[in-house]
This record gives structure tokens, C-alpha cells and sequence, in this order.
């Protein structure tokens, strides 16, 4: 296939996302669609090798297929199908791929569009597509509207001295024709964005006719300004147009002009400052063909056009700004939003991914518990957060307070080797609980807080702190204790204890928990049941390396965690009074 066939197919399809319009929906639609197709480097190399050229050449590669997949024509044909009720949408565009070195271009490599240095143009590359619907059918169907064509038209120059040499006349003649048919000023129009090839003949001709129509002899109170793209991404023949028509529907809805590049001395003879061509709400575009073929379109803003309708009926109707519609929306307008436009106005395919979401404050926040915990964690906040920092800073003064010979912010900064956050009596008090309270504190410096609280093991602290249960003094002290008693377990055991996940549910793991119990290399068992497939087995540190030995060799996920106490466990029957002791003191 052509790269340009399948490029514009990739671009209809973006365009019709950025429209609203699934796949769906043109499926046995009256859809009309017209594209404007002119180099053909990659047909011309098939036949440079004829046994080669695949016999899909003809249906991948002819511009007569286009019409099936995406068609060729121009804007105005699409408008005309709109106007006569023969389509309900239609799809424009245009694609230019340069895929051959022999190209002819300026000497330069420029598009020196009205500036003396101009004698050619430089060729392009580009894909442009629009969606078009009459503004009636897409303010019924809740489309998002861009721009407005007014009207737009074709005309061709007829006779000239050259098949490739414009005529001013038949140009002035089309926007004449363009502006008069909907009863509207040239002089009222602001900007015109120019076909402007850099041409020494088509930049005079061009400039000549615009003078003609918009400033000439007209009561003009503000200066024209003309602009052109090719200045920017050079011409793009067959799709310069669309890239024009982009540009144009991109300044009227910013409000604002981009400069011409590379203008610097205007050419002989175009008189730019004698016919007053120096945000409009209305802008003029022209595009013309080599073989004489011309069009011009008027835009303007929905706003403006829906005023401009209202006031030629007599109704006396002005619709609200759409900005003015936005701010008045309730907050929660902005998440059904959200959902109508994934739910309703883009393309099903075989994979879909559901979020169930409300606009309230019902959130869970959960905390978890030890073993999670990893070396330079919290870090990058310490550096880029002013409000971890502090919540981090006022941790470590408890710290200090209730006895401990560490600083909090140090053990965080500390590199692999070094780090600490494996120890019971260090990572219980930062990991656990230090951290997890200045994340909820960060989340709160921001409006963010939770509904519901839920803690895993000694995540339960920073839970019970998060929801108003715990002071932020009260939950670093039970931290802190905690773990210094659960460091003296450690000592207190003649065998070392350990932990492991497991990707195992209760009933599964039962069986590999009771041959390791029976075959005497310690005891173990099942500490949390995280979830209906995961569990975690706490106990003596040499069953539970039989235990991961046992689980890897099944297949069984299985992956010890880094703490250095066996929490959850027969570990903890030595120090349960001393924490009992402790509970009752704080």
C-alpha cells in the first residue's frame, strides 16, 4: 500500500476521534468523503521493477481505490454533498509524501512567499483530514464545533499565457462571488491566509486580487493581514489546502496570527503598505491549483456564526459564549463528561478498560505494612516537596524525642549498601509509618483525603492517624516502641526469623506448609491472608528457605520479604506482654 493511502487513513481515523464519531456510527452512514491526492512516487517505483511489483500494486497504490477507502475531490465538493442533503457528514483531506530524491524545488530549499528572494517553491510533506457536518445536524447531535464554513466555491482561470500562469481577474472574481452570496463585507474580514506558492507570478497575481476584493476602495477601518503557511512547512500541493484550513480554524479559535517567516523585502510591485495589507473572528483562505483551478472559503467562529443567523432571522437570538457554558457547569458536569465522551464517542474495539469513579470525596486510601519498604524511597519528594519535607522534619523531632540516636531524613538518603530500612527497629518507625503519614499529609496539603482507611500489619498506624484516630505524636510513638521491642525479639530467639509471600491462596499453601513443619527444619505459618491467591508465611528463617525452595520448584510464586523479624508468628509470644506493657503506658 501507498504510505500515503495508509498514512490518510491514520489521520481520518484521528480526525474523526477529535469529532466524537466511533467507527461505529459511519458503518452504513450516507458519509461522503473527497481528498486531494497528487504525488505518486511510490506507484512510479513498482514499475521500475516489474517482475517484483506485487499484484496488489494497482488497488494499494491508484488514487481511483482512494474513493473507497477515503475519496478524491476537494472541501467545496464536501460542503456542496452537505448542503444538498446527499451526506450527513463528510471527511476532507489532503496528503502529500515525498518518497523519490529528484524533486524540484526553490534553489534555496524556501518558500520565500511575497519576499524578493522568492523564484520557486520548496515541496512538503504532510496529511491533514477534517470532519464536516451542516452546523444544524452537528449542534443537534452535541458535536464540538471548531469553525464555521460560511460558504466557500470554485472557479477556474480559463485562457492564460501559460496553463500554469494565474489570473488575477478570475481570482478577485471567485471572492467576490464567495463574500456576495452570503450577503457578506470583504472589508469586514481581517485575515486572509494566501495559497502564496513564492512564485515571482503567483505571489504578484495573488496579491493583486486580495488587494481587489478586501482593500481596495473599501472603507476599511482596520489594516488586512495576510499570512500563509507555506512559510512554515512548505507546499504541500495536493494538501497544502487542508494545511491552510487547519491554520485558519486554529486562528480563529486562539485569537491569534502567527509571523510569516523568512519575509523580510517584500517583492517589486506588490505595494503591500498602499492597500492597507498589513484575533479576527472571521478569516478568508485561498488555495489554487497549477492547472488554474482556484478556491477560496470563508470561516468564522461558531459563536459569530450563530449570531449572525439568529440576528438575519429576527428572533433576536444570541447564544451564551462556550466558554461562558463551561464555567457555569457544576464540577461533576466535568466527570460525566468525561464519561459520555469514552463511553459514547469513541471507537469500540476488543479490549476496554472500566473505571467506576464519582466525583466525591469517597476515597480508600490504603497503608501498607512491612516488607514493602526499599532503599531511597521518599527521596525525590524530600528534594521537590516542601510539605513532605516538613512532615518528615516534624517525624524525626518525635524521634528524637522519644530516644532514638538516628535521624530520619539520613537513614532515607542512605545508598543500597548502607541503608537501614531492613531493621526492624529503623523501618517500622520511616517506612511503615514516617512516610505513609507525610504522603497523607502531602495528599491533604492538596484537598485530597480519605472516606475509608484500611492498614496492613503495622500500616494500621499511619491508618488509624489518617483517620483522625492517632495524633501525628501518638502514631510515631507506638511506631517507634514497636519497634524496638520487635527488634528485641530477634535476640531473644535462638533461631532467626523470616517472612515470604506467596502467590498462594490459604487452602493451596496448607499442604507445602505442613510438609515443611513435619520435615523439622523449623516452624512456620500463615501470618496474613492478603487476597484469595497471596499469602504470607512468617516463622523460622531456615523453614521458610524450605518452604520458597518447596513452592519455586511447583511453579508457586514465592519471594521472601526484607524484614528481619518474624511478625505474625510464634516470634512474638517473648515480647507480647512488653507490648502489652507498652500499650498501656502510651
Amino acid at each position: 500500500m501507498d504510505p500515503q493511502q495508509r498514512i490518510l487513513l491514520e489521520t481520518a481515523y484521528r480526525a474523526l476521534e477529535n469529532a466524537g464519531l466511533p467507527v461505529e456510527y459511519l458503518k452504513g452512514s450516507d458519509t461522503s468523503v473527497f481528498v486531494g491526492v497528487y504525488a505518486r512516487d511510490y506507484d512510479r517505483r513498482g514499475y521500475k521493477d516489474l517482475p517484483q511489483m506485487s499484484k496488489h500494486h494497482s488497488t494499494g497504490t491508484g488514487e481511483a481505490v482512494l474513493s473507497k477507502r477515503i475519496s478524491v475531490s476537494a472541501l467545496t465538493q464536501a460542503c456542496l454533498t452537505l448542503r444538498a442533503g446527499e451526506s450527513r457528514v463528510s471527511i476532507a483531506a489532503g496528503v502529500e509524501l515525498l518518497l523519490h530524491p529528484d524533486q524540484a524545488h526553490d534553489p534555496a530549499g524556501r518558500c520565500y512567499v511575497f519576499d524578493e528572494r522568492g523564484s520557486g517553491y520548496a515541496r512538503g510533506e504532510g496529511v491533514g483530514a477534517v470532519i464536516l457536518k451542516r452546523l444544524d445536524h452537528a449542534l443537534a447531535d452535541g458535536d464540538s464545533v471548531h469553525a464555521v464554513i460560511v460558504n466557500s466555491a470554485l472557479n477556474q482561470d480559463g485562457k492564460t499565457p501559460g496553463i500554469t500562469l494565474p489570473s488575477a481577474d478570475s481570482q478577485a472574481a471567485l471572492m467576490r462571488h464567495v463574500y456576495g452570496a452570503v450577503g457578506m463585507n470583504p472589508a469586514d474580514t481581517l485575515y486572509v491566509e494566501a495559497h502564496g506558492t513564492g512564485t515571482q507570478a503567483g505571489d504578484a497575481a495573488e496579491i493583486s486580487s486580495i488587494a481587489r476584493v478586501f482593500s481596495e476602495g473599501k472603507n476599511r477601518t482596520r489594516d488586512l493581514y495576510v499570512g500563509l503557511v507555506k512559510s512554515n512547512v512548505g507546499h504541500l500541493e495536493a494538501a497544502s489546502g487542508m494545511a491552510g484550513l487547519i491554520k485558519s480554524i486554529m486562528i480563529l479559535k486562539k485569537g491569534l496570527i502567527p509571523p510569516n517567516l523568512d519575509f523580510v523585502t517584500p517583492k517589486p510591485g506588490l505595494n503591500l503598505n498602499g492597500r492597507n495589507i498589513q484575533g479576527p473572528k472571521r478569516v478568508s483562505m485561498n488555495s489554487f491549483g497549477y492547472g488554474g483551478t482556484n478556491g477560496h472559503i470563508v470561516l468564522e467562529s461558531v459563536e459569530d456564526s450563530l449570531s449572525r443567523i439568529g440576528h438575519v432571522k429576527g428572533d433576536g437570538h444570541q447564544p451564551p459564549p462556550l466558554a461562558g457554558r463551561r464555567q457555569t457547569r457544576p464540577a461533576y458536569a466535568e466527570l460525566a463528561s468525561l464519561s459520555y465522551t469514552l463511553g459514547c464517542r469513541r471507537s469500540i474495539f476488543s479490549w476496554r478498560r472500566a473505571v467506576v469513579a464519582s466525583p466525591s470525596t469517597n476515597l480508600t486510601f490504603v497503608f501498607t505494612g512491612q516488607g514493602a519498604q526499599w532503599f531511597g524511597m521518599g527521596r525525590q519528594l524530600l528534594d521537590s516537596s516542601a510539605c513532605f519535607r516538613a512532615s518528615i522534619a516534624a517525624s524525626d523531632e518525635m524521634l528524637t524525642t522519644l530516644g532514638a540516636d538516628w535521624a530520619l531524613d539520613e537513614e532515607l538518603c542512605r545508598d543500597e549498601v548502607q541503608s537501614r530500612v531492613g531493621q526492624s527497629e529503623v523501618f517500622q518507625p520511616v517506612a511503615t509509618t514516617a512516610i505513609q503519614i507525610a504522603l497523607t499529609d502531602l495528599f491533604a496539603g492538596v484537598g485530597i483525603r480519605p472516606s475509608f482507611v484500611v492498614g496492613h500489619s503495622s500500616g494500621e498506624i499511619a491508618a488509624a492517624y489518617a483517620s483522625g484516630a492517632l495524633s501525628h505524636e501518638s502514631a510515631m510513638k507506638i511506631s517507634y516502641l514497636r519497634g524496638v521491642i520487635s527488634a528485641a525479639a530477634k535476640h531473644e530467639k535462638y533461631v532467626k526469623g523470616a517472612m515470604l509471600a506467596a502467590g498462594s491462596g490459604p487452602e493451596a499453601i496448607a499442604p507445602f506448609v505442613k510438609e515443611v513443619n513435619l520435615a523439622g527444619a523449623g516452624s512456620i505459618r500463615v501470618a496474613c491472608i492478603n487476597s484469595p491467591e497471596s499469602v504470607t508465611i512468617s516463622g523460622d528463617e531456615p523453614a521458610v528457605d524450605k518452604l520458597e525452595q518447596l513452592l519455586k520448584e511447583a511453579g508457586v510464586f514465592a519471594r521472601k520479604l526484607k524484614v528481619d523479624t518474624a511478625y505474625h508468628s510464634h516470634h512474638m509470644e517473648s515480647i507480647s506482654q512488653r507490648n502489652i506493657l507498652y500499650g498501656r503506658v502510651t
